[in-house]
Order: structure tokens, then sequence, then C-alpha cells
């Protein structure tokens, strides 16, 4: 974790993911560690779920904590930012998302472990870095979860009313 953010999270599996996330946020934006807040997406992603998140992703970080979004894909988007997230200043909080259902290839034949497996590594070197990273795993299609998502969002959000 960047210094000035507690690193440990005591506790926090007994603490609603949204408070923790919240909090978190509070930290880095109060130790002038959030630069801007990422939310990638592993795998494919709808138009309406891309909806939800550039609305609900923007709401939190531009006008409740002031700073820009990057609302992304992944694998995809890994080739030009990935990068930079890994050895570029520690100044981002990254919300990644998977889901553990994928709809099937219409051409071939695709087993979307590697895409899980690659989720998990880079959520995990992101944190060997010293990034401030979470991964939230969907139990299911990610399309399917469009309104706990919401209900995530407006939760982490309600925290950092509070």
């Amino acid at each position: 974790m960047p210094e000035g953010i507690d690193g440990g999270i005591e506790g926090a599996i007994n603490r609603a993911p949204t408070s923790v996330l919240a909090r978190m946020l509070r930290e880095a934006r109060a130790g002038h560690h959030l630069g801007y807040l990422d939310v990638t997406v592993n795998g494919e992603v709808s138009s309406e779920l891309r909806a939800v998140l550039d609305r609900d992703a923007r709401l939190l970080g531009n006008e409740l904590l002031g700073v820009p979004v990057k609302v992304r894909r992944a694998p995809a988007a890994y080739h030009s930012t990935e990068q930079s997230e890994m050895d570029g200043p520690p100044w981002l909080v990254s919300l990644r998302l998977l889901g553990r259902a994928h709809e099937p290839c219409v051409v071939g034949v695709y087993d979307d472990r590697f895409l899980r497996a690659q989720a998990v590594s880079t959520w995990q070197a992101m944190l060997e870095k010293g990034r401030t990273c979470f991964l939230l795993v969907v139990d299911g299609y990610l399309d399917d979860a469009i309104e706990p998502l919401t209900g995530f969002f407006t939760a982490v959000e309600q925290h950092l009313m509070e």
C-alpha cells in the first residue's frame, strides 16, 4: 500500500465490502494518494452494464471524491494502460469486476479459466506493487448483477458521505 495508507484491513472480513472500499478511498484521498479511480471489468461488457458503471463510477469518483475516473474493459485495455498502473505513480485506487460465468464463444472453443486467472493475477500483482486494488467477483454473469452492482456503488457513496 502507498505510504500513509493503513495497509492492514484487520477485521475487514466482518465488515461490508462497501465500507472497506469507502474507507480505503477516504484514506487514499486524505493521504493525497488518490489521483484517479480505475474501474476495470474483466470480460465482455454490455452497453447496459457499461452505462451503469459509467454513471455510478463517475458519480463516486468525479462528484464525491473529486478525481478522474477510468472505466475500461480488460484484457483488451491491458496493452495500453496496465503497465502504467504497475510501474507508474501509486495515485490510483482500482476496483476490478469479474463474473464467474461468461457467455460461450460464437465460433471456436474458449475456456474462460484464462480470463479469470488473468484477472486474479493482475489484482495480486497490483497489490504486490503497493497499489490499492480490489477484486469484486460476481457469482454468475455480470449482466445479471447490474442491480446489485448499482446497490454496491450506492452503498459506497453513502459510506463516503457519513
